[in-house]
This record gives C-alpha cells, structure tokens and sequence, in this order.
C-alpha cells in the first residue's frame, strides 16, 4: 500500500532551488511519472535522454536548458565551483593528518592540502608540517620512502639527519635556510627535528604509487582520543617527577607501535637493511606486487621464493641475491638501472634546480612579488607541461584573479598565507590568471610536468 502512495507522489524542487518542477511530456509517454531519483547520476542521464529524446525536437531548446539547469544545480551543490580550473585549501579548511603507519612516538603534526581528489588520479600530497622533536642530536630512528620530496620553510632552526653508513661517522646533517627550495630522496634514511622551538614547514611528496610511504590522512575520532590519552599520561608523569597529585584514574601510555614507515638506527648498521631502504628496493618490491595484484604467496609460487623471506625483503629486514632480485624484477616489472649510481649520490640534491639524470615529476619555483609587481600566468598549450600545479602562500597576502575570455567577468579570492590554491591545465588564451600581492608576499609553485620546468620562471611579473 505505502509503495503504491508513493509512486502517485511528485516530486518538487529543494527549497531554494532553482530546478523547475518537472511536467508531462506529451505523447506516448505522457503518463509517465517523474523521476523519484533527484540528486543521482540516474535522475541526470534521465534529464539528459528526455532533452535529446526526437519527440521533443520542437521544444528541444526548452529542454536543453532545463537539462543544463538541473545538471549545474547539482553539480554544484556536490562540488562547490566545479566547473572552475581552481581550487582553494585555506589553512582554516586544511583537516588535520596522521601519516600513516608512523610511530607514535614522532611527534609530527600534519595539515592535508592535497588537490581536489575528483580531479584525476592523486599525483602528490602538500603538507604542512608542525614538527615537535628537539633537536637532541643524532636520532634512534629515521624514515625511509620512495618518490620525490621537496622541502621549504620560512622559519630558521629547523634541520634533517641523514643516516650515515659508514662506521664510526656522524649522520649527515642539513640545515634548512628559510626561503630555500629543497629536494631530497627520501628513499635515504633521514629525520627532522627543531633547534630552538617548535615551528612549522612544507613538504611536497609524490608517492611511488599513491602508497603509505608518502600519504597523510585525517585523523578519526578513535586516533585522537589515543593521542590525547598518551599527552595525559605523559603529563601525569611530569607530575609525579614534580610532587603534584597524582589523579584517580590515570590512562595508561600507548606503547610504541611498529611501523614500516620508520627503521631503526641499530637495523641500519646492517649493510643489507641500509641497501634496501637507500636503494628503495623495499618500496619497490611492495608497490610492484600490489600493482600487479598479487599476494606474497602468488610471488612465492611463481618465483620459488619464501614468503615469509619475501615479506621480510618487504621490510627491509632481509638481504637478497642479485639472482633473486633479478627474478622478482623480471616478474613484477621493477626497474633495476643506476644502482651502483644510486649509493654513490648524495641524499641530497645542492640545488633543487639540479636534478640531471634524476627522474622526476614535482617542479617548485619560488615567486617573491614585492615593490608593486603583479605575476601574470603563462600557460603552453601542450601536456608536457602538465594538467596540475598548486601554488602556496609562504608569506603575506594576495589577491587571485581568474578571468574566463568567453564572459569577461573576473573572479576573486584573497588568499592569506599558509592558503594553498591548486590549477587545472587550461587552453591557452582562453583565459587570465594573476597573482597581485595586498602587501609584500612570497608563493612557492610546484608543477607537475614530464618536462623538467625546476628553476624556470615560465610565468611573468609586470609591474601594477
């Protein structure tokens, strides 16, 4: 009985919308009842048929519009501005993160302004990172992942460890510069901590394969309430040292989970552990398998290897024969050039504009617009130059204008620093972009391009 009152039940527009109620359509079907499926894929391909159906070519315009109509009210609504080529993470928007598969003993803080996830494919995350480890000298245990890394602070006394294989050597330390564009490898063991008080950095990460390695998620109700109960234990052991009271029901402390993310200083002393995380076969190995879809087992049977030594080669705690490694790459596809080359560089790069022979994708350049100077943006309509870049603001604040050729009418958006604005590829001059500073102002670009752009002012400024 109720489904028989609901179908004789029309359907009508959302308060405030501005879709018009559905009628009738003459003819055969004119006693077919309106679509109870509003807001779904379903209900616009039924809009879209009956806008094209050949019984309406005589009020086609009519219904063409009504299509478009109902397609931009939902849309819309879904995803705020998506038929514009940006998006906007303001710092107050920014959700906080927790890097996946971390110890809970890194006391690192993560804001989350990655691109739109219903642009494509996730190509590279932008964190803003809060870091909390003083600087006590060489840590007990680094990270290790594979990708690209790009760093940049504007604060002062922020430094990285990179561990040093060599017996009886100190780990090699890297002194951020504020202002400074760095690139590191990532797949070489390193850390980072503060000198001199907490502060706050970027860092531009393109995983391997959208993996772990590289990737930050919000935190859930459940981590949190985790996470506050170890400050609260930690606190209530401060109070204990002091004298204070203690209280009634004290939680007890997280314990320190394992993570593949981060290994250990006395894993690291062994030459095989070390080889696997610098060489980031570990990565590799990993990512190929789940790429290609198959189980540790599936590898083990088809390579005539142990699983449970696979898994280990998985986290780096196993060494491996050239023969063996040859049949794994031969298998799932792993690219085993430059590993000679590969122990021999630094795990740092002296200029992030100096990567000769260094495969990669993420492209950062610095825009200082002071003394008046407008940054006007300048697009080459190939696809070599990519379909993405994100644009940071480091300091000050700026105006951004967009302005579409085929209406003319400007849009605005005054972006505060730590804003992060993201760009889609656009047609070239079909369109107006400009960056115009409210005060002195800093952005750092990053594009993402199969063609090295590291160090080239692509764009222009012109003086206000």
């Amino acid at each position: 009985m109720e489904d028989k009152l609901l179908s004789t039940v029309k359907r009508m527009p959302g308060r405030g919308s501005r879709e018009p109620i559905p009628q009738p359509i003459e003819g055969e079907d004119s006693d077919k009842k309106p679509s109870r499926q509003y807001g779904t894929v379903g209900y616009l391909m039924e809009q879209f048929v009956q806008s094209e159906s050949p019984a309406d070519q005589q009020d086609g315009e009519g219904l063409d519009k009504t299509f478009e109509r109902s397609a931009d009210n939902l849309l819309n609504t879904t995803w705020p501005s998506y038929d514009l080529p940006y998006a906007l993470t303001r710092l107050t928007d920014a959700p906080h993160g927790l890097r996946q598969d971390t110890a809970e003993d890194v006391k690192i803080t993560y804001r989350i302004f990655t691109p739109p996830g219903h642009w494509g494919i996730h190509r590279y995350s932008i964190l803003r990172c809060t870091v909390k480890q003083r600087d006590t000298g060489q840590p007990d245990k680094f990270m290790s992942h594979a990708g690209e890394e790009i760093l940049y602070s504007e604060e002062k006394k922020l430094k990285y460890y990179f561990f040093n294989p060599r017996p009886d050597s100190k780990d090699l330390e890297l002194d951020i510069d504020p202002g400074t564009i760095y690139r590191i490898r990532p797949e070489f063991p390193h850390n980072n901590f503060y000198t001199k008080e907490a502060l706050d950095c970027w860092m531009v990460l393109r995983p391997l394969s959208g993996t772990y390695m590289t990737e930050a998620f919000p935190a859930s109700p459940e981590e949190e309430n985790e996470t506050a109960a170890s400050e609260a234990a930690q606190t209530a052991g401060r109070k204990r040292k002091t004298g204070q009271d203690e209280p009634e029901d004290e939680p007890e402390p997280a314990t320190s989970k394992k993570s593949r993310l981060f290994v250990a200083r006395k894993d690291l002393r062994g030459f095989s552990t070390y080889a696997m995380c610098a060489l980031g076969l570990r990565d590799k190995i990993r990512v190929a398998r789940l790429c290609a879809g198959l189980s540790i087992n599936q590898v083990a049977n088809r390579t005539s290897l142990n699983p449970s030594y696979l898994g280990r080669l998985e986290d780096g705690t196993a060494n491996i024969s050239f023969g063996n490694l040859a049949r794994l790459a031969h298998l799932l596809g792993i690219d085993l050039a430059h590993l000679k080359d590969q122990l021999q560089v630094d795990p740092r790069f002296g200029d992030y504009a100096d990567v000769s022979g260094y495969v990669h994708w993420l492209h950062p350049h610095r825009w200082d617009l002071r003394d008046g100077k407008r940054l006007d943006l300048q697009f080459e309509p190939t696809p070599l130059m990519g379909d993405t870049s994100s644009w940071i603001v480091t300091k000050g604040e700026v105006v951004f204008r967009y302005t579409p050729h085929k209406d003319n009418r400007p849009r605005k958006e005054i972006l505060a620093q730590d804003d992060v604005l993201h760009l889609q590829a656009m047609t070239k001059d079909s369109h107006t972009l400009s960056f115009t500073p409210i005060d002195d102002a800093c952005l750092v670009e990053v594009r993402y391009s199969a063609r090295c752009t590291c160090g080239q002012p692509v764009h222009k400024l012109v003086k206000e």
